[in-house]
């Protein structure tokens, strides 16, 4: 049994109000578990645990998890089936009183393999196998490729001798 497909808006809560949740949260959605992950993380894989096989899945979501560091085990998640469909750029503001960006994620859960090609804001077409769970750069193909060149050639501030980094810009202080 299962479902067919899932359609969702998961709510948006900031992880400082579930404290109390992070226990259960940790022993029953591991996979995606992450102490500063924010509510709509562990929806991710609760929907995709209830679909079918071949079924389809679509949440409109923060986009925060694309890059923050408490996505990585979410995006890790994520790359294991095919990502079909990723909108981050809209014409106008989705939600009004929104203090993130929110972004559209279609997958069809089955097992991705190396070919396969996500649609990325409805115009070009990525190779998912060249995203990463570390991090996940929508974006053109010309863009992965200077990345790509830029971290393979460069020296990550973190490496540099005698700089310690804790915490880049925090915001909702």
């Amino acid at each position: 049994g299962g479902f067919d497909a899932i359609v969702g808006n998961p709510p948006y809560v900031r992880q400082e109000s579930l404290k109390e949740f992070k226990e259960y949260f940790s022993a029953h959605y591991a996979n995606v578990y992450e102490g500063s992950a924010d509510l709509y993380v562990y929806f991710f894989e609760k929907g995709l645990s209830v679909l079918v096989p071949k079924g389809r899945f679509g949440f409109i979501v923060s986009n925060k998890f694309i890059k923050a560091g408490y996505g990585k085990k979410l995006r890790k998640y994520l790359m294991a089936f095919d990502i079909e469909n990723f909108i981050s750029e809209f014409e106008n503001k989705v939600f009004e009183n929104a203090a993130v960006d929110p972004c559209i994620i279609i997958i069809k859960k089955e097992k991705s393999n190396s070919s396969h090609k996500i649609l990325f804001n409805n115009s070009q077409e990525i190779k998912q196998s060249d995203l990463s769970d570390s991090s996940c750069t929508f974006t053109d193909v010309d863009s992965i490729k200077l990345k790509r060149k830029t971290e393979n050639i460069g020296k990550k501030i973190k490496d540099w001798k005698d700089v310690e980094i804790y915490f880049g810009i925090k915001s909702g202080l």
